[in-house]
C-alpha cells in the first residue's frame, strides 16, 4: 500500500453499501448503490459508477452540510 493509499484510509473508514447492477437491454448499464445511512445513489454508466466510488467519503451523516 503506497503512503497515499494508507492516508486515504486514515482519513475515511470504510462504508458499507449494497451495489446492484443490470442490463436493462444489450449494452446498456443501470446500477443502484444503497449506503449504510440509507442514502442511494443511480448510475447510468460504469464510469460514473467508478468515479464515484473512487471518491473518499467522509463519514458525515448524508443529512449534514458540506462537502463531501
Amino acid at each position: 500500500m503506497d503512503e497515499t493509499t494508507a492516508r486515504l484510509r486514515a482519513l475515511a473508514a470504510p462504508r458499507r453499501g449494497l451495489l446492484t447492477w443490470w442490463t436493462p437491454a444489450p449494452g446498456e448499464f443501470s446500477a443502484r448503490l444503497v449506503l449504510d445511512d440509507g442514502s442511494m445513489h443511480d448510475f447510468d454508466s460504469p464510469f460514473e459508477l467508478a468515479r464515484f466510488l473512487s471518491t473518499p467519503m467522509s463519514n458525515a451523516p448524508a443529512t449534514s452540510s458540506g462537502l463531501r
